[in-house]
């Protein structure tokens, strides 16, 4: 995730250096989690960019496959992607800035897994639960991206029904 993060630090901000809490919004902005402002600022602005929105739909299909429908309509394709996140983690600081504090974190990404190559046309991709290898606590998107790091065109959660806490 450092090298992830770094690659938009590169893209972004034109510097490699990476801090924590860092939210990356729409795959062109950055800012510190902690600054709800400024991150709903930043949430809004990208929405009202005229850049193409992919509808992604997400489903759980027959014998425990998740599947992934892309419609046709972008001329130059991109990836998709499979994100799995821990939904929420508390961790008791030991030291730092916030030596003797309990900081809960949500959403926080363990695992980025290319699932395909989309080149824009109408396509299908499938996944088994098993390639999910959710955790307990766990959860999962599928993010359409161009480049890496590069614009989000589309992103959908998977169903609750694959993550093993809602089992």
């Amino acid at each position: 995730m450092t090298q992830r993060q770094r690659a938009y630090n590169q893209a972004i901000r034109n510097t490699g250096s990476v801090y924590t809490p860092q939210m990356v919004i729409d795959g062109r902005e950055e800012a510190v989690g902690s600054r709800r402002r400024e991150v709903r600022n930043l949430v809004k602005a990208v929405r009202k960019d005229d850049k193409p929105r992919i509808p992604v739909q997400v489903s759980e299909g027959q014998d425990g496959w998740i599947a992934i429908s892309l419609p046709g309509e972008i001329k130059d394709g991109a990836d998709v992607w499979l994100v799995t996140f821990s939904r929420e983690r508390t961790t008791d600081v030991v030291r730092g800035e916030n030596h003797g504090k309990t900081l809960v974190s949500h959403n926080i990404v363990r695992r980025v897994q290319h699932v395909g190559a989309w080149n824009g046309t109408r396509a299908d991709f499938t996944l088994s639960k098993s390639d999910l290898n959710l955790e307990p606590g766990q959860g999962c998107a599928i993010l359409v991206q161009t480049d890496r790091p590069g614009p989000v065109l589309g992103a959908a959660y998977c169903p609750t029904s694959v993550d093993p806490a809602s089992s």
